[in-house]
């Protein structure tokens, strides 16, 4: 009985990415691998379209026989969609109104006012008494109840006067109310402009975040396979150790050299670990140069960068890179062995008129005293073609 165990490439760890200047060589790793007992099959899926089926090589580490190793180009069965599914929505913050100090304000001037209100009432009410009573006493003459009447008069001016400060006191609490109901007023309005500002500030964002997603949704559909290269190795369990690291070459699968690689141990185990190396082309590097001279000093700094351009649908991920000069091939016996000639810069003195030819290559200079041979008849005498380059 055959087990299976199925692998997506981009889910493996990359041990080491090797650029050249046309292609790159990719190491992966699958560590940790359980066997079962007979014949197991490990299939790694997913391999981009753009590596060279000739070059995949898978090595083991383990009590284990590779004793297959078959190519094949199939369609991509995964949903872009699926791989990668558009992120949620930003959620709408909410703005709560910070208004709550000015309630209570609000709140507190009401209760006033309702207290002075009820003040009022009862020294309105406390006059009307007393006018009742004063005219009662009135009624019965000034002789009989003359001191009565005094006091009636005394209750009725305190009652007047309490009257006219419980007056001024809700005139007090009105105008009051009326200035923090027109800070309330400015304070909602400039509130509603902010909130306006933010729900404009989070509408741009919104929209750039949108606009960032389909730009990075369309660049990932360019890369995107609709055929990937699958993978199927065949395993068998060994009891027996062997010389440990011996490694010999055994049958051939699709084209390819597979390694029986067996490795002892001093007792069986059923984990193993294997790697997968394979060539990919549209992956491309060219270096780069940044020249800066400090003539007070009399020192120079040379940046060497590199332009790396990776167009398969390949990630790498905490990978150990390395760049390589080499071209990998040779296309014909009759192709000249590349140059590298070398790049002479020299120093002209400040305020020169033709600072730019410092930097000009030995070609660029013999083109250059060519042109100005031709047109030394119309140049000034006092202007020497040796001048302009020194």
């Amino acid at each position: 009985m055959t087990s299976k165990q199925e692998f997506r490439v981009r889910d493996l760890s990359t041990r080491s990415v090797l650029i050249f200047p046309t292609r790159a060589q990719i190491v992966r790793d699958i560590r940790d691998i359980t066997l079962q007992t007979g014949t197991n099959q490990i299939i790694i899926d997913g391999l981009a379209p753009t590596i060279d089926e000739h070059s995949i090589k898978v090595e083991g580490n383990g009590s284990a026989t590779i004793t297959e190793v078959s190519v094949d180009l199939l369609p991509n069965r995964e949903v872009y969609e699926e791989v990668y599914s558009s992120d949620s929505e930003l959620e709408e913050e909410t703005d709560d109104d910070s208004s709550d100090s000015e309630d209570e304000s609000m709140k507190l001037i009401d209760t006033k006012i309702k207290q002075v209100n009820r003040l009022l009432a009862q020294e309105t009410e406390k006059i009307n008494s007393v006018a009742s009573r004063l005219k009662i006493c009135e009624d019965y003459g000034a002789t009989h109840i003359g001191d009565e009447r005094e006091k009636i008069y005394v209750e009725h001016v305190a009652a007047t006067a309490a009257l006219e400060v419980t007056q001024e006191e809700i005139v007090r609490l009105m105008k009051e109310k009326n200035k923090i109901t027109k800070a309330r007023t400015r304070a909602q309005r400039r509130a509603f402009k902010q909130k306006i500002k933010l729900q404009a500030t989070r509408s741009r964002k919104n929209a750039e975040a949108a606009k960032e997603k389909m730009r990075i949704k369309s660049e990932r559909s360019l890369f995107w396979p609709k055929k990937v290269y699958r993978v199927t190795i065949s395993i068998e369990p060994t009891s027996s150790a062997m010389t440990s690291g011996s490694s010999r070459p055994s049958s051939v699968a699709s084209d390819l050299t597979v390694n029986n690689y067996q490795v002892s141990s001093r007792r069986a185990t059923d984990i193993i670990s294997l790697s997968i190396s394979y060539i990919t082309y549209e992956v491309s590097w060219s270096p780069r140069y940044d020249l800066s001279l400090n003539t007070l000093t009399s020192t120079g700094v040379l940046e060497y960068a590199a332009e790396l351009k990776n167009m398969t649908s390949e990630t790498w991920r905490d990978a150990k890179v390395l760049l390589s000069t080499s071209q990998t091939s040779i296309t014909s016996f009759d192709e000249s062995i590349p140059t590298l000639p070398p790049w002479n810069v020299r120093l002209l003195k400040g305020g020169s008129r033709n600072a730019e030819a410092a930097l000009f290559s030995a070609s660029e200079i013999a083109a250059k005293r060519t042109e100005w041979a031709d047109k030394k008849q119309s140049t000034s005498p006092t202007t020497s073609i040796s001048s302009f380059w020194s």
